[in-house]
């Protein structure tokens, strides 16, 4: 923007040039600022799938394999 804004003093550009490039630079940093919140929301997303997948692994304290796994609901 400081490049426009000397263009402008210099009335080397219009008024009506200088706010549309203005309106520009701001319309292309909001949409930095969506896409930032986006990938911090993503990011997120992707942190509670990895901790879900984290509980959904069974893990034995010792070194085996397990066959079959009865569901407590059967049993009871």
């Amino acid at each position: 923007m400081a490049g426009i804004n000397r263009l402008l003093e210099r009335q080397i550009v219009s008024k009506s040039e200088y706010d549309n490039a203005e309106a520009r630079y701001k319309r292309a940093r909001a949409a930095v600022a969506a896409a930032e919140a986006a990938i911090g929301a993503s990011t997120a997303v992707l942190r509670g799938a990895t901790v879900a997948l984290d509980y959904s692994l069974i893990r034995a304290p010792f070194d085996a394999v397990v066959l079959t796994k009865t569901p407590i609901s059967a049993i009871l």
